[in-house]
This record gives C-alpha cells, sequence and structure tokens, in this order.
C-alpha cells in the first residue's frame, strides 16, 4: 500500500519537473517545430542509422544561431541543478538556415553527428558524471589537506605556518577543481570523435565532412591546429578532424574494392 502511494506521489513530481525543465529548453534554444518535410528527412536518416528513439525536432532562436552559427545543428536534453537531473527526451534544434544553404552532404554528416550523441546517450548522464569526478577530487583534497598539507606547515617557522596553510591549500584547491574540467573537455573532444566517426562510417559522408571542414575555416577564420594540443578545447582541432575523415573515406574505399 505505502509502495503504490509512493509511486503515485512521485508521478506527479517528476511530470511537473520534466515539463518544467522542456519549458527551460524551450527558453534557450526555441520552441517552433519544423516543417513535416524535414522532420521526415531527418527520421529517415535516424533510422539508417539504426536510431529509432523519438526525437524532438525544433528551430533554433535568434541567440543560438548567434552564438553557434547560421548553419548548425545541436542535440540537448531537458535538465535542471546544472544538468544533475536530466529527463530521456532528446531534443534536436537546427537552424532555419541549414537546408537552405547547406549541400546535401553537409547536411547528412552535421545531422548524422547529432543524431549519433543520441545514440550513444554521450550527454545523458554526462554531468552527473562530471560531477561525481570533481567531488571524488574534492574529498582526496580534504583528506591530502588534513592528512599532510597541515603536517607539513608546521615545519616553517609559527609566524609562517597560517600563511603557508591558506596558499598551499588555495593552489591544491585550485589544482583539485582545475584537472575535472581538463578531464570534462578531453571527454567531450572524445565524444565528437565517437560522433563524427559513426556519421562517417555509417551514412558514407566523407565529402560533406570535409567540406564543411572548409566551410568552418573559412568562415570563421579558424586554425587548423591549436596550442597546446587543443587540450583547452571540447572540440578536436580541425586539421585533426580532417585527417580522419581521409583516413575513413580511404577505408571505406578500400573495403569496397576487397
Amino acid at each position: 500500500m505505502f509502495f503504490s502511494i509512493s509511486i503515485v506521489t512521485f508521478t506527479p513530481l517528476k511530470n511537473i519537473m520534466e515539463n518544467y525543465a522542456v519549458s527551460n529548453l524551450y527558453e534557450t534554444f526555441g520552441e517552433m517545430p519544423i516543417s513535416p518535410c524535414i522532420e521526415e528527412k531527418i527520421t529517415h536518416i535516424a533510422q539508417k542509422m539504426g536510431l529509432n528513439e523519438k526525437i524532438i525536432m525544433c528551430k533554433m532562436n535568434v541567440q543560438v544561431m548567434q552564438k553557434w552559427g547560421y548553419c548548425n545543428a545541436l542535440t540537448c536534453y531537458p535538465s535542471l541543478l546544472f544538468g544533475l537531473i536530466v529527463f530521456n527526451k532528446p531534443h534536436l534544434f537546427i537552424s532555419e538556415g541549414f537546408f537552405e544553404d547547406l549541400l546535401p552532404e553537409e547536411q547528412l554528416f552535421i545531422i548524422g553527428h547529432e543524431l549519433a550523441h543520441i545514440q550513444q546517450h554521450h550527454l545523458l548522464y554526462f554531468m552527473l558524471f562530471m560531477s561525481l569526478i570533481e567531488l571524488l577530487f574534492l574529498v582526496l583534497w580534504w583528506f591530502v589537506l588534513v592528512r599532510y598539507i597541515k603536517k607539513f606547515v608546521t615545519r616553517f617557522s609559527r609566524s609562517y605556518q597560517k600563511k603557508s596553510l591558506y596558499l598551499i591549500s588555495a593552489i591544491s584547491l585550485f589544482l583539485c577543481l582545475f584537472i575535472p574540467g581538463l578531464i570534462e573537455l578531453a571527454c567531450k573532444r572524445q565524444y565528437e570523435r565517437e560522433a563524427d566517426k559513426m556519421a562517417l562510417q555509417m551514412l558514407k559522408c566523407h565529402d560533406g565532412a570535409l567540406s564543411m571542414i572548409e566551410r568552418w575555416c573559412n568562415d570563421f577564420a579558424a586554425p587548423l591546429t591549436y596550442n597546446y594540443g587543443g587540450i583547452f578545447l571540447d572540440h578536436p582541432s580541425f586539421l585533426e578532424r580532417k585527417n580522419y575523415c581521409l583516413k575513413y573515406k580511404h577505408e571505406g574505399r578500400h573495403n569496397e574494392k576487397s
């Protein structure tokens, strides 16, 4: 009896939270539906990739287009508490000019890339995972602070012990928060590589990918490579993406011949 009452009580609360998260998502990215013919086209690509999950498709609003580009698409999930609570309702947002200005092969690559994120659930529990990593580092920092740092500063003279403790604690705390940030960027870069690979191998859209890379470099004057190997970026460099696009294209041709 108690179990059934708990379920009845929890379900309306979940629906309220989910509706609120969806409303926030639409307010941020846009809520206008795309045309049925475009939705049918995207659904066909999803089926070609073996993705049968229901995807809600909307147009990007002006603010998102200004930030992410006029000819772009992105995948999001409704979420609360900075992504700690995520609802499995994938949304695909596309700019109005996507199907007007891009070549069919370019469209295929970008859509396939975003659908790959959904298929692999790259973004579904990502923030929860990163929050656990950060919590782990903070616990480690506290353990080291109590166990080692406080003992270490006793080696200094009494007049410097307090200042040394504050300084070393601040530096170590910064490192404990900085390292998870690098891990987050590395995970995102790997997700981008996996999404590229899936789109390229399943949809054979290598020419579209190479064309989009060239378009991005020309339109945004973006460099092919980045300093420090791109460790502070959430996407692979354009040179890396170009190289593995050519690699998968060559492998695909080789497999077709054999």
